[in-house]
């Protein structure tokens, strides 16, 4: 006696019709969609089970729904059977989309599924003769969709013992996949070996997961693993099973949709472009993922976070010292992604033990040049002056800048200038720090590559007046201060620079002493070797991170990167960081200390 293992086994074999392809199968109306829907319950040799008419109702007012053509039998026997299989055959030759959908007794037999009639019967023990001349086989159903390749088909086997018809049930045993035609989606209620389950309402529990996601707008393969989900949260003994030859993406919905979902993250607070800085070991991100077609994953650094029925989701992340990040991705049912970067900055406190040593004057030399006595130069209409008077108030009010240490130039002329660079080389100790600003019209010579600050009585035609960058990086390496920091927001401002090649300071406490004990002599520009805006972007982020920050301690370097990337995102100026060349520069980095 053959062995025989009796299974539920649904194929959805999509083509055209419940699945529509994204290049070229979007629902018009003039796609034509077939389905024949078939349901066995009332069985001559095996006793009735009305679950099968159950599924066809069902399963045909869903496919209706999605504005197919359905053709609906009930309790077919073999010779009806195969005129209804002849017919439907004729019908989808010219169809964009063609569906089988059948329910009731089946069982699969040395790889090969069989669907029964209702009048199937074992014949004198004569497994073999019965299986092939008194039902239907897989391989059957698969040659009725042979002659289209260009069509979506999907085959629904929903077949299995559910009344147990007196066939001996063997252990499992390896299933063979026959692979259908080219694009084509099987998918199985179960495995081979595993029994099918139905619900109270007397429905196919794999059925009624199946038309409750196809009234939603997903490509198939997320609406299989969808059921394949909810089935086995229900029954852990039911596992569901597809084989695919679909060589497009196909959605059971009547549009295309490919509008990515929308990410909203409400933990950390990443407002204004700042990286969000943190003391402890771990944070918890939070946010919501919305899309109008459902929400299929969400991964935060490729790993899958719990969704929530409304979208929200949250994980608990580990912080490494320094710059961390994280990607949040969403897909939706219809496979569009979305994505959202999120960078923390963990930062260690430095206790009173951890405080530096030997700190000192905080010297300020900040210039602003809005008003030109040449009628031929631009004026900037006070702006770099309001940025200097700004800056001036942060240093003073948040950081270890005493108002009498700090000397604002406001419209100097270049003599000017330079006496107050002299009188700095004359006061500022070894001890000391000093940080030097500039705001203003710059200038690039691409003949002798020389840059220059425009003060208040240059002339475009006569560059007597012109402050180059030599004569600057002469006077800063006269000031013998442990740390200067040149910071420039001009155009062309770059050209102090001929390498910038600096790597960032950390903020773990040895190593900001490290960076403190060391000389260094560093510029930051708000541009390379172009013109910057007018309306300062480079500013307006400097000056709001030194405004917020609460830490002891901030390197240049780290104030810098806080601010690259908001910059280069809001204005076409790419700000630099770097070494100026020549000067004495250590390796070490101005460190500055707030209150």
């Amino acid at each position: 006696m053959k062995k025989i293992i009796t299974i539920l086994t649904i194929i959805l074999f999509s083509k055209s019709v419940f699945a529509l392809s994204i290049d070229s199968l979007n629902k018009s109306s003039t796609t034509k969609r077939i389905a024949l829907v078939i349901g066995n319950s009332s069985y001559n040799y095996f006793q009735k089970d009305i679950t099968a008419t159950n599924d066809v109702k069902l399963i045909s007012k869903a496919l209706t729904d999605l504005d197919f053509e359905v053709f609906q039998y009930l309790d077919l026997d073999y010779n009806t059977t195969k005129s209804v299989l002849a017919g439907f055959k004729e019908k989808i030759k010219n169809a964009d989309v063609a569906l089988l959908y059948y329910s009731g007794m089946g069982a699969n037999v040395e790889g090969i599924d069989y669907l029964f009639p209702i009048d199937f019967k074992i014949h004198n023990n004569n497994f073999s003769e019965s299986f092939n001349t008194n039902c239907f086989s897989n391989n059957y159903i698969f040659s009725l969709f042979e002659d289209n390749p260009n069509r979506a088909n999907i085959i629904l086997w929903d077949a299995g013992s559910r009344q147990d018809p007196g066939i001996h049930r063997s252990e499992k045993s390896p299933q063979i996949q026959l692979l259908p035609p080219l694009n084509t989606f099987l998918m199985y209620a179960c495995q081979v070996g595993e029994a099918t389950h139905a619900t109270e309402k007397a429905i196919s529990l794999f059925t009624e997961k199946l038309t409750t996601e196809i009234i939603i707008n997903q490509e198939i393969n997320f609406l299989f693993e969808n059921v394949k989900k909810t089935v086995i949260n229900e029954v852990k003994n039911q596992v569901p099973l597809k084989i695919s030859t679909l060589t497009k993406k196909f959605y059971f919905t009547k549009s295309i949709d490919n509008t990515p979902p929308d990410i909203k993250i409400t933990s950390p607070n990443l407002s204004r472009g700042f990286a969000p800085i943190e003391e402890k070991k771990q944070i918890i991100i939070k946010g919501i993922a919305k899309d109008k077609n459902g929400i299929f994953e969400v991964l935060i650094n490729n790993e899958e976070v719990q969704l929530e029925s409304d979208g929200s989701f949250s994980k608990t992340v580990l912080l490494a010292v320094g710059e961390n990040t994280f990607i949040v991705k969403a897909t939706d049912t219809r496979s569009n992604t979305s994505e959202i970067n999120i960078k923390v900055n963990r930062q260690v406190n430095i206790d009173n033990t951890q405080r530096l040593n030997n700190i000192g004057k905080y010297y300020a030399l900040i210039i602003g040049v809005s008003d030109y006595d040449d009628k031929n130069i631009t004026k900037l209409d006070s702006l770099p002056i309001y940025d200097a008077r700004n800056l001036k108030n942060i240093l003073q009010n948040d950081y270890t800048f005493s108002n009498n240490y700090i000397i604002t130039l406001e419209n100097p002329t270049r003599r000017e200038i330079i006496i107050e660079l002299d009188n700095l080389s004359k006061r500022v100790t070894p001890d000391d720090c000093i940080l030097i600003f500039y705001a203003g019209h710059g200038y690039f010579d691409k003949e002798t590559e020389i840059g220059y600050w425009f003060p208040k009585d240059a002339e475009i035609d006569n560059s007597s007046n012109w402050l180059y960058n030599d004569q600057l990086i002469s006077s800063i390496k006269k000031i013998k201060s442990k740390h200067t920091l040149l910071i420039s927001d001009a155009c062309f401002s770059g050209s102090i620079f001929k390498n910038r090649d600096v790597k960032i300071t950390s903020n773990e406490p040895n190593v900001i002493r490290q960076k403190y004990e060391l000389t260094s002599r560093k510029a930051m520009t708000s541009g390379t070797l172009t013109t910057v805006p007018n309306i300062s972007v480079f500013m307006k982020y400097m000056l709001e991170y030194l405004q917020k920050n609460k830490d002891k301690y901030i390197s240049a370097s780290q104030l810098f990167k806080s601010i690259e990337t908001p910059v280069g995102n809001n204005s076409t100026a790419l700000p630099q960081y770097g070494v100026i060349q020549n000067t004495g520069d250590e390796g070490g980095d101005f460190i500055f200390i707030h209150k």
